[in-house]
């Protein structure tokens, strides 16, 4: 179980809602799991190892961390600003949960400076793939991290 399901849990009440919850992200960790599977070998691009991170990073799922950056190694994707955002965000975050504060400094810092590009280098779509106003909370996370 996580440790934020672990923590709720002990409000009144919760536990089938938390039961039905922890299922349920059991099934989509192990939905991710079979689409890897799938593309292993594949030339098919997905954003699949950036929703899969972002789910273990931002969850957290402390267990999974190890397996979120070997598949963002095998299947990440940095073609545009708010790819290159998210998987350095990913890395960052569970990077800091590891205590490898110099690793998540170097990542908070790049997914930053993906915030800064202004031009996609698209002629007829320059906007096409920035980092469109990142939540407020998750922009003063990296600003810490990067400090």
């Amino acid at each position: 179980m996580s440790t934020a399901l672990a923590e709720i849990r002990s409000a009144p009440g919760l536990d089938a809602y938390l039961d039905v919850l922890e299922s349920r992200l059991e099934r989509a960790v192990e939905a991710y799991r079979e689409v890897f599977r799938v593309l292993r070998g594949d030339a098919v691009e997905t954003p699949t190892a950036l929703d899969f991170g972002w789910l273990v990073a931002t969850t957290p799922l402390p267990k999974l961390y190890g397996e979120a950056l070997r598949v963002l190694k095998v299947f990440g994707r940095d073609t545009f600003p708010i790819e290159r955002f998210r998987s350095h965000s990913i890395q960052a975050f569970i990077y800091d949960a590891r205590d490898q504060r110099s690793s998540a400094r170097k990542h908070a810092r790049a997914a930053l400076a993906e915030t800064e590009i202004a031009h996609s280098g698209m002629r007829y779509h320059p906007t096409f793939g920035l980092v469109q106003s990142p939540h407020k909370k998750l922009y003063d996370k990296l600003r810490r991290l990067a400090a």
